[in-house]
């Protein structure tokens, strides 16, 4: 039988809280065996692909109240645990979802880590936030205890003198998942560089930050630009597999 067609999901039973304390008190109760599930793109697949061994308890958090809002407060942006890609971006998908996958080559990554994203994660035992930048240790592992969920995620806004972007490469136009992606914020005080932020995306096990110290007070011309794009691609050494070698992924980075 080919690898694809062997299929390892089997999920003994399905709880459907209506509050978060109720999701928590199923955590606490059913621990290494429970997994939260929102969206469920990534969870699935690796459920099925056997990627998360001894999980056969899924609580399904989609009834509970609340959880798909996006509020601004104290000059951070929230997004609820149900906070859709659709609603922010594209797709099912849930953002946290996405982030507690801890994929490096997952999409959002690199843009909240640029606006300085933190998660709010509970349990039974109480609350406490972590940073994005030190939430993933390594390729699908976390800081997330057992028995945790991930409540909100929060991050700044753009300053009204910033300007970002995101750029993916992938092997086709849709729905690919990235050989490489980055998010750039950089902030002027007329054409020159007062901070810049530039975070990359499938180049290692978790997401790699550049340092950009020395643009500050420079014009962000051609020169400025190459200078940067030359140290993003130095300060990763990429694996290959399926999608792309580590040298395509290398020379591809300057190109972006």
């Amino acid at each position: 039988m080919h690898e694809v067609q062997r299929h390892t999901l089997s999920i003994g039973r399905v709880e459907s809280p209506a509050t978060i304390d109720e999701a928590l008190d199923l955590l606490a109760r059913h621990g290494d065996r429970a997994r939260a599930i929102a969206g469920g793109t990534d969870l699935l697949l690796e459920l099925d692909r056997g990627t998360r061994p001894g999980v056969d308890v899924l609580i399904d958090l989609s009834r509970i109240p609340g959880l798909d809002t996006i509020t601004e407060a104290e000059g951070r942006i929230r997004l609820g645990p149900l906070v859709t890609h659709n609603d922010v971006l594209r797709n099912r998908a849930t953002v946290v979802g996405n982030l507690v996958t801890a994929s490096p080559a997952n999409d959002t990554i690199t843009p909240l880590r640029v606006l300085d994203a933190h998660l709010d994660l509970r349990s039974v035992d109480g609350d406490r936030t972590v940073s994005l930048a030190a939430f993933h240790t390594g390729v699908r592992r976390t800081l997330l205890e057992p028995g945790e969920l991930v409540v909100g995620v929060r991050f700044r806004p753009l300053d009204e003198d910033e300007r970002a972007v995101f750029l993916k490469l992938g092997n086709r136009r849709a729905q690919a998942i990235s050989v490489v992606h980055l998010t750039a914020a950089v902030k002027f005080d007329g054409d020159r560089v007062v901070s810049a932020r530039l975070a990359l995306g499938s180049v290692a096990p978790t997401i790699v930050e550049v340092d950009t110290a020395d643009l500050v007070g420079s014009p962000l011309d051609d020169e400025t630009i190459e200078r940067l794009a030359s140290r993003a691609a130095e300060s990763v050494t990429p694996i290959d597999d399926v999608r792309a070698t580590g040298e395509y992924r290398t020379a591809s980075i300057p190109a972006m």
